[in-house]
């Protein structure tokens, strides 16, 4: 059943799986292989509808805007849309859900962040189980044992991994202070609540959220490009945030958690999965950095009052922090703490880690 990288049954678990009767363990799973009879119904998110009311002709255009920009043909959305018209009759409208559309048109990043997280984290259903039968809305496949998260990337393909022993992401605070890091993603996924799959499944969810920001951003940069639509959040910052995230969570497993360091240096997969979203993402991070350098600067009138640059493999930037004089309050397009998170990730330590991780992962 499973391909000869699968063996090993090496996982990373989802960070968004919303179907009611799965059951997860935190700690550690055993990948010692079998498999359950897991039964999932079309309204669910296996067949996930919006409640929002739309026309058919804005859902049309959205699905050529994300077949158009998004990694792979808009892969992981596509995937989810044309899966549930195979299973239930339908296509998934889900992604309706989440985009927002003024009169320039559609904000898709955090659409397709959200589905792509749908794609983590049910892809292994009808990829990796078998399907058993059908009773109406209800669609009942044998699956593997195990949690398992699914990737892809264009060029790369896709990789279904499982996992392996973690730690809660909190704890690496001892190393990773909010008094330097806090607000942007911190307080959502390093702090937030106990229930927080980054926090609860370690290195695993931390990776979930790193593939799902690069697939909004990655739309994000191709629409921009093309003038189709300046959604000039800053969505783009999750690559320096999470990309740290994910070396201080090493960083501090090869202090406190060895066992943990040792068994995630050998999970080649694990490993490649991070070093190919960051090689692909901190490209996009660059361009888009400086189209939002400019945007603020054009729209806000701002004044230059310092800047950080951040040399990478693929690309330099220098982001540009702004003072506006048109409010008493005083606004930074690029906060200190985003400034912290580049210095930081340029430290010997961070370099370091970063190359050991590629290294151990084969990608060159």
């Amino acid at each position: 059943m499973f391909k000869k990288n699968h063996k090993k049954m090496r996982m990373l678990l989802a960070a968004t799986v919303s179907f009611s009767s799965l059951f997860v363990i935190v700690g550690y799973v055993s990948a010692g292989g079998g498999t359950h009879i897991q039964e999932i119904t079309c309204d669910t998110r296996f067949g996930w509808y919006t409640k929002k009311s739309y026309k058919k002709e804005d859902f049309e255009r959205l699905k050529t805007l994300v077949q158009k920009y998004g990694e792979g043909g808009g892969y992981t959305v596509m995937y989810l849309i044309n899966r549930a018209k195979k299973y239930c009759k339908k296509e998934s409208d889900g992604l309706m859900t989440w985009a927002e559309m003024d009169e320039k048109g559609f904000a898709l990043s955090s659409a397709v962040h959200e589905e792509t997280h749908a794609f983590t984290g049910s892809a292994k259903y009808d990829m990796l189980g078998k399907h058993i039968s059908k009773r109406g809305n209800t669609i009942a496949f044998e699956v593997p044992n195990g949690g398992i998260s699914s990737f892809y990337l264009d060029g790369w393909g896709i990789h279904h991994l499982f996992r392996t022993k973690y730690y809660d992401s909190k704890k690496m605070t001892a190393i990773l202070p909010a008094k330097k890091f806090k607000g942007l993603r911190y307080d959502t996924y390093i702090v937030g609540g106990e229930y927080s799959v980054s926090r609860q499944f370690g290195i695993y969810g931390l990776l979930n959220e790193y593939h799902a920001y690069y697939h909004g951003n990655k739309i994000n940069h191709g629409m921009n490009e093309d003038g189709v639509y300046k959604d000039l959040s800053n969505a783009y910052t999750a690559f320096p945030e999470f990309t740290l995230f994910i070396l201080k969570y090493m960083q501090f497993a090869k202090k406190r958690y060895p066992a943990i360091y040792k068994t995630m240096m050998k999970e080649k997969e694990t490993l490649e999965t991070f070093i190919r979203i960051h090689d692909k993402f901190e490209p996009i991070f660059c361009d888009l950095a400086l189209s939002k350098n400019e945007f603020d600067k054009s729209i806000y009138n701002y004044k230059n009052i310092g800047e950080t640059t951040y040399k990478g493999r693929s690309c330099s930037v220098t982001l540009k922090m702004y003072e506006t004089t048109d409010t008493k309050k005083t606004y930074y397009t690029n906060s200190k703490d985003m400034e912290n998170y580049l210095i930081e990730l340029q430290t010997p330590e961070m370099v370091s880690m970063l190359k050991e991780m590629r290294q151990a992962s084969g990608v060159k």
